[in-house]
């Protein structure tokens, strides 16, 4: 057990866990807002098929004011904005206000808002919320995985010819690898699945929607709280928290631990 986590006991992540859950779901309803008006939005273009609105940037907004509000000495970290370093033993929270932007603009029912609590570099809450399915998935180190207050438990699948697995990509991958991976996973009978949504792709693994998701390259908002929402579901991810992780990002790999090694295997990192 890590020396933060040994300090930082279930009782002590209860409260923020909560708070996150609170947050996280007014999030959701403003995403939900801009939803319904979407073809009014002022689009902005980041890189090759990566998107940003004014709805993105207006929920990161939001999500920060009402977590400041709560942790008043807390730092942020945001896909759309907020660049804070945290201290030792800081609270840094790390918010995707809408990940699955493209999914999003055009119509697709598939996005999240996700709300991370991070000390000395290791994810120790994690909130996800899709906000048209009204499902809110929560954990937190010691505190085991639920959607809307109910548990979950990831796939009983112990074979990748019976598995669904969700493959991703983004501006930051590069086609052979990616080629690679896909056809490596076809050719051993895996239903590949591409959602659209990282946060959404990671929850459906913790409840066993998906036997498994895998993608070269995650920025940190995309995967902090997914890392502990699986693993306190039982799922097995890759060491992805590690090194400069809160800047660079890196690869992502999470399966249930039957599956872990072939989709990791497939994925080929």
């Amino acid at each position: 057990m890590s020396e933060t986590r040994r300090l930082l006991s279930p009782d002590r992540l209860r409260p923020w866990m909560d708070a996150a859950i609170e947050v996280a779901t007014l999030g959701g309803a403003r995403a939900l807002q801009w939803w319904h008006k979407r073809a009014t939005l002022t689009v902005e273009q980041k890189g090759k098929n990566d998107w940003v609105s004014e709805a993105d940037r207006d929920v990161e907004r939001t999500v920060v004011a009402e977590l400041r509000r709560r942790f008043p000495g807390a730092a942020f970290l945001g896909e759309e904005g907020a660049k804070e370093q945290a201290g030792p033993g800081q609270l840094l929270w790390v918010i995707d206000p809408i990940d699955g932007t493209t999914n999003f603009l055009r119509g697709m029912p598939l996005f999240a808002v996700s709300v991370a609590a991070v000390v000395d570099g290791e994810p120790v809450v994690g909130v996800i919320r899709l906000p048209l399915q009204a499902e809110t998935f929560a954990a937190a180190r010691g505190v085991p995985t639920t959607v809307n207050g109910a548990p979950v438990s990831p796939s009983k699948v112990s074979h990748l010819d019976e598995a669904v697995v969700a493959l991703g990509s983004n501006r930051k991958s590069e086609p052979g690898p990616v080629s690679a991976s896909y056809a490596r996973l076809i050719e051993q009978g895996v239903e590949v699945r591409r959602l659209g949504s990282a946060c959404a792709a990671t929850c459906f693994v913790a409840c066993g929607r998906v036997d498994g998701y895998l993608e070269q390259h995650l920025s940190p908002w995309d995967v902090a709280a997914g890392l502990v929402i699986v693993e306190e579901a039982g799922v097995r991810a890759n060491d992805y928290a590690s090194g400069t992780w809160l800047s660079s990002g890196g690869p992502w790999v999470c399966a249930p631990p039957q599956l872990f090694e072939g989709v990791r295997q497939a994925a080929g990192f």
